[in-house]
């Protein structure tokens, strides 16, 4: 890519898309594909899907990924002389219509644990998300070691990458940014989860036997090793459906979601905001996590009118 360079699950992603692309204008050569054959390749995708996926059309938002992939690929070509210009010009898709976010209620959070609890082994990793606000990455990433008597220290994330034979494997990595590397105060909801893991980890430990993979995890798979993260997800998904959640709950990011809504609603300053999620710029903290309840946006505005309201 042009600038920076992409790590663990972003680098995955972004190949992902490019797959997608690759059997519809990868027989082209760079220099004599255009602007037509991209739009072309992208409404393909729209419609009939990856050629040698599963037949199903991509949703929007996915194809606007892989265009946006695609034209910083392009735009770096055009940096190397490989091609003159990028062909990107005048490609265009429908614009997606965005629904945002939506945070949980304390109440919805804890049916979503207590289903998680009974029909999973991730109660507890689940209930860690929402109290400390991580990514999925850096609850799977998080050692013994990095647990203290006061915080726990968020250094590195679990990650997908494929190994020397093409196939995929999970491994540590750095966090997702430099901001992203940080400690999380412990809550007294926080230690009691812990126990309840390492707890947990010691009886999974004993029923495994010696084929248990102790390496040092705080939330490791089911016989050691690593945390089976789309496992996690896909669970968490299935527990969303359940019970009802609107679409717009975005399943195990929820956690990271709500938890950053319930503290901005609760009066924390988006600076505070912005340490614990670990953001490098405070506009992300504000416009994609910070969401004001109705209740919330009624205060404000009984407040200007307490204040105001005798006058005229």
């Amino acid at each position: 890519m042009a600038s920076g360079v992409l790590k663990g699950n972003s680098a995955l992603s972004h190949w992902g898309k490019m797959e997608s692309i690759i059997p519809l204008i990868g027989h082209i050569p760079l220099i004599r594909v255009d602007g037509q054959d991209i739009q072309f390749a992208l409404n393909k995708l729209l419609t009939k899907g990856n050629p040698v996926g599963n037949g199903k059309p991509l949703s929007l938002r996915t194809v606007q990924s892989t265009k946006a992939v695609l034209a910083v690929a392009m735009k770096h070509a055009v940096v190397l002389r490989l091609i003159p210009v990028s062909p990107m010009d005048g490609v265009t898709l429908p614009t997606a219509r965005k629904n945002k976010p939506l945070a949980l209620t304390v109440a919805q959070v804890a049916q979503y644990i207590e289903l998680m609890d009974r029909t999973s082994r991730f109660g507890n990793a689940l209930r860690f998300l929402f109290l400390s606000g991580c990514r999925r990455s850096e609850l799977g990433g998080l050692m013994w070691e990095d647990v203290h008597d006061t915080h726990v220290d968020v250094r590195r994330t679990l990650y997908k990458r494929r190994d020397k034979n093409g196939k995929f494997e999970l491994a540590l990595g750095d966090t997702k940014t430099a901001s992203s590397a940080r400690t999380i105060p412990l809550s007294q909801a926080l230690r009691d989860v812990l126990a309840a893991q390492r707890k947990q980890n010691a009886e999974e430990r004993l029923a495994a036997g010696p084929i248990y993979k102790d390496k040092g995890m705080v939330f490791p798979g089911e016989r050691g090793g690593f945390l089976e993260l789309g496992k996690l997800s896909q669970r968490a998904h299935r527990a969303k459906k359940k019970l009802g959640f609107p679409d717009n709950v975005q399943g195990i990011h929820t956690a990271r979601h709500s938890f950053a809504t319930m503290l901005h609603n609760q009066g924390v300053d988006p600076k505070t905001l912005q340490s614990l999620l670990g953001h490098a710029n405070i506009s992300t903290t504000l416009q994609l996590y910070c969401s004001a309840d109705e209740e919330h946006r009624a205060n404000a505005v009984d407040l200007i009118g307490n204040a105001l309201g005798g006058i005229g």
